[in-house]
């Protein structure tokens, strides 16, 4: 049975989205700090994409040592 939208709005609430740089910065350092060799694969993917997104939104350049 599929739900309305009024039945799911009744039941979900919306997650407010706004993050500042800063907090994107801080997350930015973090998850590309730490690297995501520890990650699943399909984590370190999908946290990579996420990871240069920001950094593109930031015009942040992402370094990594060669080889």
């Amino acid at each position: 049975m599929t739900m309305t939208q009024e039945e799911f709005e009744k039941s979900h609430e919306k997650v407010n989205t706004f993050v500042t740089k800063a907090e994107c910065m801080e997350a930015l350092e973090y998850l590309y700090g730490m690297g995501v060799e520890n990650m699943r694969s399909d984590e370190a993917h999908y946290t990579m994409i996420l990871i240069k997104k920001v950094a593109r939104i930031y015009k942040e350049d992402l370094w990594r040592e060669k080889n």
